[in-house]
């Protein structure tokens, strides 16, 4: 359980961070 943990967080991490970037390019045109 604890790797798929790990993973689970890992791909949640790159989600938000992939988020994050889109929201600063939608401001930046808005």
């Amino acid at each position: 359980m604890k790797e798929m943990e790990k993973i689970g967080e890992a791909i949640l991490g790159k989600v938000r961070a992939e988020a994050e970037t889109i929201i600063k390019e939608a401001k930046k045109k808005a």
